[in-house]
C-alpha cells in the first residue's frame, strides 16, 4: 500500500483537534488566528485561519509549535499515534 508523501507528511485536522487548540487558545486569551500566529511566531495568518477552520491539514512542525506554545501535551492532543510520531521533539520550541 503506497501512501503519497504529501498525505503522510500532514496531520489530519479533525474537529477534536481544532476544539483542543481553541480551548487552549481561550485559556491564554488568544481569540483570533492572527493573535495565535503572532503568539507562536508563525508567518502566515492566512494559513492559520485555514487551519483553525479546518480547511487545511496540519504540517507537523506548525502543529508542534502550536501545541507547545499553547501548553498542550502531545499525549493530550487528539491525534493518532502515527501522527504523534511526526511531531517535533518535545522542548525544541521552548
Amino acid at each position: 500500500a503506497h501512501i503519497s508523501a504529501s498525505r503522510s507528511a500532514t496531520i489530519q485536522n479533525t474537529p477534536q483537534l481544532r476544539e483542543c487548540i481553541k480551548d487552549a487558545m481561550m485559556k491564554k486569551n488568544i481569540t483570533t488566528a492572527s493573535e495565535l500566529t503572532r503568539h507562536i511566531g508563525y508567518d502566515s495568518t492566512n494559513t492559520m485561519e485555514k487551519l483553525l477552520s479546518g480547511r487545511l491539514e496540519w504540517f507537523p512542525d506548525v502543529l508542534s509549535l502550536t501545541l507547545t506554545l499553547l501548553d498542550i501535551n502531545y499525549e493530550d492532543a487528539p491525534v493518532t499515534p502515527a501522527e504523534r510520531a511526526l511531531l517535533a521533539p518535545k522542548g525544541i520550541y521552548k
